[in-house]
């Protein structure tokens, strides 16, 4: 073998073997929130729309939505553990414009203002923002599909198919194949020192931290990559919602594709060795 050759076998298996050490290495903290100590790489991602289903005209409705947002997720291991056993994390957050995770008393005259844009087109009180109202029927939904009807008297209704739905208060909810566990923002908040009366009596600024959802499931990247494929759109359920517009999330480039399949293949060769 001469040394063009083995120079250019060096140069490919380096190619080849870089993304599965860099699959081995991933580590993430699974607590509820994306922070940079996790590994959710930017090529993870899926821009998708999403709609408010408590009050669709607030946000866009799910045959017409206007905004959208990411679902990220990645393979490696929990930060908390010491077997190295690796899993498939899934990560979905609403732009912080149009919720953030405030109530009680870190919430300002400004906030009940800006919370009171939408709430008041259908309620006739001011949002108060306690910790109830703030996290009480707040979910995430992603659907897999969707029809929408409307009735002789002009009212809309969505009914949809849905890949899983989680509760922000307690994280109840329906789970997908493989599913293991589900962490949110509330969790992560509450974890670093919040409490039911201040959202922000711990460590975190809660005024910058969205409404966020983290799911660990069984390293199965075939099944969460279908997963990933299988959503449509995201139906948040906001009472209230944040009344500021969010900046419009760009389409991931064409190569988080190939990434997206590099991944399965990798994972999918070692659960076979």
């Amino acid at each position: 073998m001469n040394l063009r050759t083995i120079f250019w076998l060096f140069i490919v298996t380096g190619c080849l073997l870089a993304p599965v050490a860099k699959a081995q290495s991933a580590s993430f903290n699974f607590d509820g929130y994306m922070t940079s100590s996790d590994s959710y790489d930017d090529a993870n991602k899926k821009a998708v729309y999403f709609y408010n289903g408590h009050e669709p005209q607030a946000y866009g409705t799910a045959d017409n939505p206007i905004y959208q947002t990411y679902l990220r997720w990645g393979v490696g291991t929990d930060s908390s553990e010491t077997s190295g056993t690796e899993y498939f994390f899934l990560y979905v957050e609403t732009p912080i414009e149009v919720k953030n995770m405030i109530w009680g008393n870190a919430v300002t005259a400004d906030d009940i203002a800006e919370y009171d844009v939408h709430y008041s087109n259908h309620h006739s009180d001011d949002p108060d923002m306690d910790f109830g109202q703030a996290t009480g029927s707040e979910y995430v939904q992603l659907v897999e599909s969707f029809t929408t009807t409307t009735d002789k008297k002009g009212k809309t209704k969505t009914e949809v198919v849905e890949v899983l739905k989680t509760k922000l208060k307690d994280n109840s909810g329906t789970s997908a194949t493989g599913q293991l566990d589900v962490k949110s923002s509330l969790d992560y908040l509450l974890a670093n020192g919040a409490t039911e009366a201040d959202s922000n009596a711990g460590t975190i600024n809660s005024r910058e931290i969205g409404m966020a959802f983290e799911y660990k499931f069984d390293l199965d990247a075939a099944q969460g990559l279908e997963l990933v494929n299988s959503v449509e759109i995201i139906e948040y359920h906001l009472s209230p919602e944040r009344g500021l517009d969010p900046t419009q999330v760009l389409v991931p480039e064409p190569s988080s594709s190939l990434f997206i399949g590099l991944v399965g293949v990798i994972s999918l060769l070692r659960r076979k060795r």
